[in-house]
């Protein structure tokens, strides 16, 4: 192989790396961003004044990593015990 098409080969792998790199980079900003609003989440369930705002935040982390929500306060909690159903999971 002369040295020409070698430099050729090795300049297409570098780009090939390059275009991975870059990727990978955007991903991991991505994954950052999905991990401060978790943060936030977690700090605003720290900061609750009542329990409903605890429930707010739970169910944004629950959506956030692909839940199912069933609950949006206290009182839906507690006409669902009032009920006496069972939920299955």
């Amino acid at each position: 192989m002369d040295c020409i098409k070698e430099m050729e080969l090795l300049n297409a792998k570098m780009d090939e790396h390059l275009s991975d790199s870059k990727e990978m980079i955007a991903r991991l900003k991505m994954m950052r961003t999905k991990m401060n609003k978790l943060d936030e989440q977690v700090e605003n369930i720290r900061k609750a004044q009542s329990a409903d705002d605890i429930i707010r935040s739970a169910n944004n982390i629950t959506r956030m990593l692909g839940g199912t929500v069933e609950f949006d306060s206290v009182d839906e909690y507690r006409q669902y015990l009032s009920r006496g159903e069972v939920m299955y999971l």
